[in-house]
């Protein structure tokens, strides 16, 4: 498995850590810090779910990005559609090694 050591998120660049155990006190599979630009993934699982999780984790920096939250109030759907795939365009171009990772 070669998990990429790094993703960038548009103007971000996010490290990706595999860490020993569960991540966070909350025992999660994965968790982003946009503070520290670090997203965390558990070793406690298998590539499949990893893949899935780490997407998941990349989604929240997507998410912010756009600024899709609006404050608890409803979201237009297709906003949400399409800046997710804007979002991952752009993803897949800059980051060859995530969609290696995927791949396998």
């Amino acid at each position: 498995m070669s998990l990429p050591k790094k993703v960038k998120v548009g103007p971000w660049t996010y490290e990706i850590k595999l860490v020993d155990g569960w991540v966070g006190e909350h025992d999660l599979w994965g968790q982003i810090s946009h503070g520290e630009r670090v997203i965390r993934m558990s070793d406690q699982q298998g590539v499949a779910d990893l893949q899935t999780h780490l997407l998941h984790e990349i989604n929240h920096a997507i998410y912010l990005l756009f600024r899709l939250s609006s404050g608890g109030g409803e979201i237009d759907e297709e906003r949400i559609v399409d800046a997710f795939a804007n979002g991952w365009a752009m993803i897949y171009k800059d980051n060859p090694a995530l969609l290696k990772f995927l791949g396998e």
